[in-house]
């Protein structure tokens, strides 16, 4: 299986966030479906859930069964999806909590038909995650429970070769709320609606690190603000801004 890497993922209008990586117990190999994924997912406001991700091999519509096995303090769940050819599918299992250097066994079954009666194929996996890689997914899932407050960012309305160069000093406010963000340092207030922003991204900052750059149109021009933690005075973590502007965009297109 591919290792998975730290990403937002999109999915029917709502954010969840995975942990930067998950280890496979054992080797997955089936002539019928590839395993793309295996990791965990949570939803803003949700409960995290284990994650297995599934893509069919053949021009042959296929029904695929996943049972994930309960490990001390873990949930069991036994879901199945018709996986269209050459398709892909996301099968969950809600967890109470994620338990770090944990094996979660999962058994993924194939058929050919919708009855289940027969498999065609079977492969048994498992899950484990790292405990550093759980305690950053914990904080930026934490991160997209609006409002959010973060204190000491530094901003520039520019990117140039200025943007590379220390900006250091107590930095401003952001705010983060489900509908709008607002910067104030005391001598700039911006503030954005979710519904004006059209991108979130980041930017080189030279040997300070990265810019969280909000794209965003007023009246119809172009506009940008470049945010990060002051390097001498950030205690703000530029994943956990993201995260939640992420998940303010996000909601501000689902409605």
């Amino acid at each position: 299986m591919r290792s998975s890497t730290s990403l937002l993922l999109l999915a029917v209008a709502w954010y969840a966030a995975m942990p930067l990586s998950a280890q496979a117990g054992k080797k997955f190999a089936s002539p019928y479906v590839d395993l793309i994924q295996a990791s965990a997912m949570t939803p803003a406001g949700g409960r995290p859930s284990l994650l297995v991700m599934l893509a069919n091999r053949t021009g042959t519509t296929l029904w695929v069964r996943v049972r994930f096995q309960s490990p001390p303090g873990g949930a069991a769940c036994d879901s199945s999806r018709r996986l269209a050819p050459r398709g892909q599918t996301l099968i969950g299992c809600p967890q109470d909590t994620l338990l770090a250097e944990t094996d979660y066994p999962f058994t993924v079954s194939v058929y050919m038909d919708s009855t289940l009666a027969r498999a065609q194929d079977e492969n048994a996996s498992t899950v484990r995650f790292r405990r550093e890689d759980l305690e950053a997914f914990t904080e930026l899932t934490g991160s997209m429970q609006l409002p959010q407050t973060y204190e000491h960012v530094v901003h520039r309305q520019k990117l140039g070769l200025g943007a590379m160069m220390m900006q250091g000093g107590a930095g401003g406010r952001l705010l983060v709320t489900a509908d709008s963000l607002e910067y104030d340092d005391e001598k700039d207030v911006v503030r954005i609606a979710a519904k004006q922003i059209t991108a979130v991204r980041l930017a080189p900052g030279g040997s300070f690190g990265p810019w969280l750059v909000v794209d965003y149109l007023d009246s119809g021009d172009k506009h940008l603000l470049a945010l990060r933690p002051s390097p001498t005075n950030g205690s703000a973590s530029i994943e956990r801004m993201r995260g939640s502007i992420e998940q303010m965009a996000s909601s501000a297109r689902s409605k």
